[in-house]
């Protein structure tokens, strides 16, 4: 495990002494990538710590913060479609090896054997029948490398992926004493899954790639406010905001060509809601109703013809001294 950024804290300073009176550490981001033995070597692994707003005092002595962290993981595998035989794949890496270190009679020997791979036939005894067979002949370095560079699409390690990501919008508050509370306010997942199927166009294969919900880093990082009502906690609102282009769910790529079909409502049957916080005991836990969408704005997306840009909105409240969030507004 590798880890990118350890962590991120409230500090609680003393006012006397100036020295740290305690620190409440945040959640981490997480990132995991999972090759089989074809698409890579093992598993990679990374935390990274958020970066925190501003820390607000509310009416109830506590101070209050929000951030997001996103948990993503993800899987390579060979996929089922390879055009070629396994072997295929690091014998043109080592004509490329062997072609840029000026080795051309390897370099020679290499396309050779890269030609049985593929049924491709080479004729070294004829340098004029192919370009690169020519080039390596005469060491001609510049034009071999760029022949190969041509070639590179063509032996590509077709590697399908299955993703997930989720996005958590914290919401943490923290005593004058170090005691804390972080709860997650609301969070959204997205997937992502691409396989390659082969085709007779150049470079004779497609990748389709389907996705669902929004895309983390498109969540409402910046989004959300909150305000505080005397000593009876706080209200916290986020906003999610043009999802409705954030993501392709469904789109396939060819060469050059890449088509997508994008979703004109992303957001739809999602949640939204404000709530208040009334006198009455009850454990400290988050409060909020979900009565269907409210879209609180919609115009058209001029950079995608068709779609429509929407935003919605949600709060939620702190208990706080014996009060819980029941009634909305």
């Amino acid at each position: 495990m590798r880890l990118l950024y350890p962590a991120a804290w409230v500090v609680g300073i003393n006012p006397s002494t100036g020295a740290a009176k305690f620190k409440v550490a945040t959640a981490n981001s997480s990132t995991s990538i999972t090759f089989d033995a074809f698409c890579g070597v093992g598993t990679s692994t990374s935390n990274s710590h958020p970066f925190l707003p501003d820390l607000k005092i509310a009416g109830d002595g506590f101070g209050y913060v929000s951030y997001v962290t996103v948990n993503s993981t993800t899987s390579m595998k060979k996929s089922a479609n390879e055009p070629y035989p396994d072997a295929t794949y690091p014998q043109f890496a080592l004509l490329l090896q062997d072609t840029g270190n000026s080795n051309f009679g390897a370099a020679l020997n290499d396309l050779g054997l890269l030609g049985q791979y593929t049924g491709t036939s080479y004729d070294m005894s004829n340098p004029s029948s192919d370009p690169l067979v020519k080039a390596l002949q005469t060491g001609d370095l510049t034009t071999a490398i760029n022949i190969e560079n041509g070639m590179a699409p063509l032996f590509r390690r077709l590697c399908d992926s299955s993703s997930s990501s989720t996005a958590k919008l914290h919401l943490m508050r923290v005593g004058t004493d170090g005691s804390s509370t972080d709860v997650v306010a609301k969070q959204w997942t997205h997937t992502d899954k691409q396989v390659y199927t082969l085709s007779s166009a150049y470079p004779g294969y497609i990748m389709t790639d389907t996705q669902s919900g929004p895309v983390a880093k498109d969540a409402p990082y910046y989004h959300a406010g909150m305000i505080t009502n005397a000593d009876q906690g706080a209200v916290f609102s986020w906003r999610l905001q043009d999802l409705s282009g954030a993501y392709c769910a469904l789109g396939t790529v060819s060469n050059t060509t890449t088509t997508c079909i994008v979703p004109v409502n992303a957001i739809s049957q999602d949640w939204s809601g404000i709530i208040a916080c009334r006198e009455r005991t009850s454990t400290e836990k988050v409060e909020w109703v979900a009565p269907g969408t409210r879209v609180f704005s919609s115009f058209p997306d001029v950079r995608r013809p068709g779609c429509v840009r929407v935003a919605i909105g949600a709060a939620l409240a702190f208990a706080s001294r014996g009060r819980s969030c029941t009634s909305q507004i």
